[in-house]
């Protein structure tokens, strides 16, 4: 922690070093009280999970153009995985895009699982138009990430991550 002087007052106050610090103890405690397959659908950020590390991407191409990018995203402390989308800003803003998808899905025979994302929003964290999925549990699972687009009238763009 550290201490601020409150100008003026004399005054000290106490300030938290990062908040990563407490997501990421939030994620520990998190993936500590769950088992099995209790983050299915659940929102990656609000859980503390979204501290993570992008496993594998792959370009979103129109005729060789790379027009966006889709993700498989992982939490080592939650043990789960989810997909983000995202479409560069002068693709969206020219309005080539009338709808698009990002998706999750766990491959397995035994506990199947896929969630999308539809609604992508501007995010200046990434200079793009984006949305993630929710997350699905993926310990000892493989699982992988694709999207969809419609671009101008050509329909069925489509990209997929690796698993992990």
């Amino acid at each position: 922690m550290l201490a601020a002087l409150l100008l003026g007052t004399g005054l000290a106050a106490v300030v938290p070093q990062a908040a990563n610090a407490n997501a990421n103890a939030n994620a520990n405690a998190n993936a500590n009280a769950c088992t099995d397959f209790c983050y299915d659908g659940k929102d990656p950020v609000a859980l503390g999970c979204g501290n993570t590390s992008t496993k594998h991407a792959a370009p979103i191409q129109v005729s060789g153009t790379t027009i966006g990018i889709i993700e498989l995203r992982y939490s080592s402390a939650c043990r789960t995985a989810w997909g983000r989308i995202q479409i560069w800003k002068a693709e969206w803003e020219k309005g080539a895009i009338p709808w698009a998808y990002g998706q999750v899905v766990r491959n397995s025979s035994r506990y199947p699982a896929n969630y999308r994302c539809t609604r992508l929003t501007w995010s200046s964290v990434t200079s793009s138009y984006t949305c993630y999925t929710p997350m699905v549990n993926d310990k000892n699972l493989v699982s992988f990430a694709n999207a969809e687009l419609q671009y101008y009238n050509a329909t069925g763009i489509y990209a997929q991550t690796a698993e992990y």
